[in-house]
């Protein structure tokens, strides 16, 4: 049975991104396809194979099942919002944003009436994230 591919995008092009980046262009990857990147800064050389934009409604308009973002808490506070209520799924890498209740209980209530769906990390990256948290003293648990 052959698995239909999904579009992948990357908000955020640093040194997390790059690795995404090059991680979804191996060809071990075989049913993802990397529709697009968004990031505000221009790179000397850009990503091929994709598009590069720096505004979350022309990376919609790309079509991405699943967005991954790596460009920091603030970005990921600006850009879950049209992403989840589109349907589409959000994979946030900087996940000290929801250390904030506010911004925390925003999600989950665009969540329960959306198909788009939160995909959380574990792990070193979650875990790094968190611990950049507690030492801006957001973290209480």
């Amino acid at each position: 049975m052959k698995h239909k591919k999904e579009n992948i995008a990357i908000v955020g092009y640093g040194t997390i991104g790059k690795e995404i980046y090059r991680a979804l262009n191996k060809k071990k990857f075989n049913n993802f396809c990397l529709v697009g990147i968004m990031d505000i800064v221009q790179p000397k050389s850009r990503p091929r194979k994709c598009e590069w934009v720096s505004d979350i409604k022309d990376l919609i308009k790309l079509k991405p099942n699943l967005i991954i973002e790596s460009a920091g808490v603030d970005v990921l506070k600006e850009i879950a919002e049209p992403i989840l209520k589109k349907g589409i799924d959000l994979m946030p890498l900087s996940v000290a944003a929801f250390a904030e209740k506010k911004f925390e209980r925003h999600i989950k209530k665009i969540i329960s009436n959306s198909r788009g769906r939160i995909f959380m990390p574990s792990g070193a990256i979650g875990c790094l994230d968190n611990i950049t948290a507690a030492c801006t003293g957001k973290l209480t648990k």
